[in-house]
């Protein structure tokens, strides 16, 4: 798979946002999903996220799991790619929207271009889905599609269970989220869950390596724990385009690494 489309940045001074009762600086992303979408889709990330990490590093691992979201990830414009392209496949086979799930959304760029095809009906979910919240307003499309962003703890397998029964997903979603080893197991039961009650269930995991290749490991051991006659899949790397690893946090190491490459798992692969 070849990507060679380009991330446009410019900022929003006034654009303010809150978050945990303290006002964030936020910087708009001007995004090009072309060919899937005829025009850039404007997502939010916290400026200065070098500073923010910093800081959250001095404090605790959660805070600085927090701050991770807040940023616009070279691996979640390759599972925003990815996404458009099952979709497109499964609308040409049917009239129906596809219904797609996101989890550990952050702001959200998968959700938002599944959104904006309009061709997909969204759930996009996070611990804190503010930021993918203020993205979609600023995105809204007279659609005739839904985006809701709803709380979802990965760690909860109950309330990830009983979403998945209600939601009845075509295409789940994760970018990113491999990074610690209780969450990518978390992923991979998630989506496992979820093929396991709909065959049909699509699964899409964008993963730039994160703990030398640890996280993968556990999200296919997870998955496939839940899924009957598993077929061979495994994750493909995809070269990130210049544009976005330099406008997209390339130049921030976490977790050990740049993301030049990001791999990526689809179930039934294709």
């Amino acid at each position: 798979m070849q990507f060679t489309h380009t991330v446009f940045l410019f900022l929003l001074g006034s654009n303010l946002l809150t978050r945990n009762t303290a006002l964030l600086s936020l910087r708009a992303i001007r995004i090009d999903l072309r060919p899937y979408l005829p025009d850039p889709i404007i997502a939010h990330e916290r400026e200065n996220l070098e500073e923010l990490m910093d800081n959250a590093l001095s404090t605790d691992d959660s805070a600085f799991h927090d701050t991770l979201g807040l940023h616009a990830w070279p691996s979640g414009f390759i599972a925003a790619m990815k996404s458009l392209e099952l979709i497109q496949i499964r609308s040409s086979a049917t009239n129906n929207p596809t219904k797609v799930l996101e989890l550990g959304c952050g702001i959200g760029l998968p959700s938002l271009a599944a959104y904006l095809s309009g061709n997909a009906n969204v759930v996009a979910t996070d611990l804190d889905v503010e930021l993918a919240a203020h993205s979609f307003a600023v995105n809204k499309a007279n659609a005739t599609t839904s985006f809701q962003c709803l709380k979802l703890d990965l760690l909860d397998a109950k309330s990830c269970e009983n979403l998945i029964i209600k939601e009845k997903p075509d295409l789940i979603v994760a970018a990113d989220c491999l990074y610690d080893a209780s969450l990518a197991k978390a992923v991979g039961r998630t989506m496992g869950v979820a093929v396991s009650k709909n065959a049909a269930c699509q699964v899409l995991v964008a993963d730039p390596g994160r703990l030398k290749g640890l996280g993968r490991s556990l999200f296919m051991e997870s998955f496939y724990q839940h899924v009957e006659n598993p077929e061979e899949s495994g994750f493909i790397e995809v070269e990130a385009p210049q544009d976005t690893m330099r406008k997209a946090g390339a130049s921030l190491s976490f977790c050990g690494v740049q993301e030049t490459k990001v791999g990526l798992f689809t179930f039934p692969s294709n």
